[in-house]
């Protein structure tokens, strides 16, 4: 067992570490002002996360073995490969680590640090102005004590980075772990005096009504198993029908204290007739209403914001920033779906594949809604205007199959007026 004293680390030492390690890095590739400035953001972000690490430790008797150490000094270092490389032995950028006694609540720091490091750094880092219209227009918008709830990788781990570093006082909250207690466990320790979050006991409680809702039919049942032991979830879907129950006791616990803003992940259609677009993302309040004023509004920003990133010399081959906006733009477009909308819906789904024309989920939500509309000839031109995108990798066979697949299903139909 470490002792308290044995895992303390001065800023002294740390700082003697980074260069220490800087040194044996070899030579390093140059970075424009933007990138620098951005990497010191990530190291200072490293440093917070490793003293909190320390913190929850402390508290909780919760040791943490050397590698771990290693992972944080090279964070610290901004030593890439060396966080990569310490970063599989736990695991990598899962919610959910390989080693059994690592699943406490020190493991969101690592999994937050790996993240900003894995899903942000090196895939956007080439094109760091780009990263500026991601969270800028989102930090914006939210006022101090604003709950957030992050769903894609950057709307998870570049939102809590910079929330962090620009000291915007929000509070970020990862939709996509909460079905795991251990993410709580670490919530609570950060975040428990400022907002309510569930409680051991009241997670158990969320944890029965997703099994009450399984049995009652109103969470499929091919998303979860029942055992001997109790119930296994078994897919992403069952994950977020869990995270889903969570999320609403957290917002009808805080709604009359705290905006709340989402960045949608999987759908939570409890969240829909609380939503309304809000720049980048999504308001979620009680009094939600899609006015024309509202429409208005997201339809000139999506417009200008499109112009902006277009006018990025790196965009147009930064295919994670790419696909980033397009799902951003995607998940307002669904929102406009569901409340029938359909015109704000198509022009939303068309904006997204502008924006990334080989977007998954953009071209087959789009096509679901026209298909519902009869039109067959619409659908099967977004179809294959997303065959003539899509790269053709080993990864994305089964999804050109899928596509190849309604269109000849579609094709075979009456055509539609």
């Amino acid at each position: 067992m470490l002792t308290k004293k044995a895992i303390s680390v001065t800023r002294l030492t740390l700082a003697l570490l980074a260069i220490s390690l800087l040194q044996g890095c070899g030579k390093q590739e140059a970075l424009s002002p933007e990138q620098e400035r951005f990497k010191a953001a990530m190291q200072t972000f490293s440093e917070q996360r490793y003293g909190l690490a320390q913190k929850i430790s402390e508290e909780f008797d919760l040791p943490i073995p050397p590698q771990i150490h290693r992972f944080f000094q090279a964070a610290i270092a901004g030593d890439e490969k060396r966080v990569a490389k310490s970063a599989k032995w736990f695991g990598g950028t899962t919610s959910s680590p390989k080693i059994p006694w690592l699943q406490n609540a020190v493991y969101a720091t690592i999994h937050e640090t790996s993240g900003v490091y894995d899903c942000v750094w090196d895939e956007w880092k080439k094109d760091a102005d780009l990263l500026k219209l991601f969270y800028e227009p989102i930090l914006s918008v939210m006022p101090p004590g604003s709950i957030h709830f992050g769903g894609t990788d950057p709307g998870r781990f570049l939102m809590t980075l910079m929330n962090e570093v620009e000291g915007a006082n929000i509070f970020c909250v990862s939709q996509n772990t909460l079905a795991d207690a251990t993410y709580l466990a670490h919530l609570r320790f950060v975040y428990g005096e400022q907002i309510w979050l569930p409680s051991d006991e009241e997670w158990s409680k969320a944890f029965s009504q997703f099994i009450d809702d399984i049995r009652a039919g109103r969470i499929p049942s091919k998303d979860a198993t029942f055992t001997e032991g109790g119930v296994q979830i078994k897919n992403a879907f069952g994950v977020m029908a869990m995270n889903g129950i969570v999320t609403r006791h957290i917002f009808d616990n805080n709604k009359d204290k705290h905006e709340f803003f989402y960045q949608e992940s999987y759908v939570l259609k409890w969240m829909y007739p609380y939503l309304e677009p809000c720049g980048l993302i999504m308001k979620l309040t009680p009094s939600a209403k899609i006015t024309e004023e509202v429409i208005a509004k997201d339809m000139a920003f999506w417009a200008n914001h499109i112009e902006l990133l277009e006018q990025q010399p790196g965009f147009a081959s930064n295919p994670a920033a790419r696909l980033s906006f397009a799902i951003l733009r995607t998940k307002i477009a669904g929102l406009y779906e569901y409340h029938e909308m359909y015109g704000q819906a198509e022009t939303a789904f068309q904006q997204a594949l502008r924006l990334d024309p080989t977007s998954t989920e953009s071209t087959f939500r789009f096509s679901d809604m026209l298909v519902k509309q009869g039109r067959t000839n619409d659908t099967v031109n977004v179809l294959r205007a997303f065959l003539t995108h899509a790269p053709s990798h080993p990864g994305n066979e089964s999804v050109i199959r899928l596509a190849q697949h309604y269109i000849e299903h579609l094709s075979a139909q009456p055509p539609s007026e």
